[in-house]
């Protein structure tokens, strides 16, 4: 019985790739993530990657993409937090009009991102003493590890008893049985 053969893929022309990699960046441009620009180019994630590991002027362009990209992104929220998004009003299953709704969250990550200096979240720890004074450290000389049996035993178990079987629990269940 013959075998049929798989045709050999072909290697990409080298229009493909510039082609696939202009696709690729112009999606990084648009604030798609890697994975979808990825996609959107026909292309597998790591080979973005490869490229822009053994290629300076495609690291460039990259870098370059996703500031374009992530300035886009900026704008998006600040639209959303600043001139709000439309939201429709229903009553009666009816839609009935329109409420716009404003992000907090987004105004308030969007003032951190510009002045961290005034916006950052503050917190501090501090650790004292008793009555306020400063902690006090004390060194511990460290134990010798201790095998399993001998921890129960340091700690009165009976692991003989355990063992066969002999215990408080099985000598209970003795008694409760019928003889």
């Amino acid at each position: 019985m013959a075998t049929r053969r798989e045709p050999a893929r072909r290697r990409p022309t080298k229009s493909t790739r510039l082609r696939a990699r202009v696709t690729f960046l112009s999606a990084l441009a648009e604030g798609l993530s890697v994975t979808l620009s990825a996609e959107r180019a026909c292309i597998g994630r790591d080979t973005a990657y490869d490229w822009r590991a053994r290629d300076a002027e495609f690291l460039r362009a990259w870098e370059s993409a996703i500031e374009q990209g992530t300035d886009l992104l900026e704008d998006e929220a600040r639209r959303r937090a600043v001139d709000g998004i439309p939201n429709p009003v229903y009553q009666g299953g009816q839609r009935v009009g329109t409420v716009q709704m404003y992000s907090d969250r987004l105004l308030e990550l969007l003032l951190r991102a510009r002045r961290p200096a005034v916006y950052r979240e503050r917190q501090s720890v501090e650790h004292s003493g008793p009555n306020g004074g400063p902690l006090q450290h004390e060194s511990v000389e460290p134990r010798p590890a201790m095998a399993p049996a001998e921890w129960l035993r340091a700690h009165g178990v009976d692991i003989e008893a355990i063992a066969h079987g002999v215990g408080p629990a099985a000598r209970a269940a003795d008694q409760r049985t019928p003889g």
